[in-house]
């Protein structure tokens, strides 16, 4: 049995368990009508924060007291909806970090000030479903508050997206993973004098695959293997040309992450540079 303690609006609320551990609850009108000391409907409980840590309940606090809270509920169907296009589940960080940046950006927009996204052409490149999903975002906040978002915040609430999926509340890891990507692929392009064909399959396997090698970095969980790694010895010898290219491509992230990636890790680079560079070539 959940008990009352706090009523933000008719459907947020503090609630206590009987322990007295405390949660923050969403759901649509589950305590409308009710005051501190009654017990909610748990049947009706969308959403649940544990507030199992001084820092969570912390930024949840300040939270309610700082952000609107219709920006909270517009961000929770907003979280919904991507989650559902995106066939994935987010970080809970998503809730407060999201609601934070709408407030700020329809702030923002009521006076006109349409903040640069310096990324937004490698975040429409990179990250091409998120992005669609923030579209729908904007509109949803559009029918929401009648303010209209430009595609700078679309390409910012998309960062919000990648960076849920991580499992981390660094912005600042999402904001190296765009730019390592782009890195990455200019210097194939440079290397084999060629354009990759952004529409392609391989090149959309590709960036996929950058994109999973860089969250064993930051997840500290890269592929280990030794130097007797046959299946890379033998694709060195066949692709020459593609073992360079991972080669530069490891002396760069060992520059940039101070780490070093092994010989698998390598072998599935030769395999996707040779995929992606040949769909250029043919």
């Amino acid at each position: 049995m959940l008990t009352i303690k706090k009523v933000y609006n008719n459907n947020i609320a503090l609630v206590t368990d009987h322990s007295y551990n405390e949660f923050i609850v969403m759901g649509k009108g589950i305590v409308f009508q009710k005051r501190n000391g009654d017990t909610v409907n748990e049947s009706q409980i969308e959403k649940k924060f544990i507030l199992d840590s001084e820092k969570l309940a912390m930024k949840l606090t300040q939270l309610l007291n700082e952000v609107p809270l219709h920006y909270i509920e517009v961000t929770d169907r907003i979280v919904k909806m991507a989650e559902k296009e995106l066939k994935t589940e987010f970080n809970e960080c998503i809730y407060i970090t999201l609601s934070d940046h709408l407030n700020y950006a329809i702030s923002r927009a009521n006076r006109k000030i349409d903040l640069p996204n310096a990324m937004l052409c490698e975040i429409r490149k990179f990250y091409k479903n998120e992005f669609q999903a923030a579209k729908k975002a904007v509109d949803m906040i559009y029918n929401s508050e009648r303010i209209q978002l430009s595609d700078n915040e679309a390409g910012y609430i998309t960062l919000h997206f990648v960076n849920a999926q991580m499992n981390s509340d660094s912005m600042t890891e999402t904001i190296s993973m765009v730019e390592t990507i782009n890195d990455i692929v200019k210097l194939v392009q440079e290397e084999f004098g060629i354009a990759l064909d952004e529409e392609s399959v391989s090149y959309i396997r590709f960036i996929t695959h950058i994109r999973f090698f860089l969250k064993r970095i930051f997840s500290k969980e890269l592929y280990e293997s030794d130097d007797e790694d046959a299946i890379y010895h033998s694709l060195k010898i066949q692709y020459p040309k593609e073992d360079l290219c991972s080669e530069k491509i490891a002396q760069y992230v060992r520059k940039k992450y101070n780490v070093g990636i092994s010989l698998e890790e390598k072998t599935y680079f030769i395999i996707q540079i040779h995929r992606v560079a040949q769909r250029c070539n043919n």
